[in-house]
């Protein structure tokens, strides 16, 4: 889900830092955080709540 290290998470983390900056008209410092679940790939429900199962 954020990708080989982490570069799905980090271009999501450059794309919002543009957009929040160009509305804001300054510069902006953005922090993201992952959390990660136990087991969380083998449990259907969660994977069809991130749109990784049909």
């Amino acid at each position: 889900v954020i990708g080989k290290g982490g570069q799905t998470i980090k271009e999501i983390g450059r794309q919002a830092r543009e957009e929040l900056s160009e509305l804001l008209g300054r510069k902006v410092h953005l922090f993201l955080f992952v959390k990660v679940r136990r087991n969380w790939d083998e449990d259907p429900e969660r994977l069809r709540n991130l749109g990784l199962l049909d």
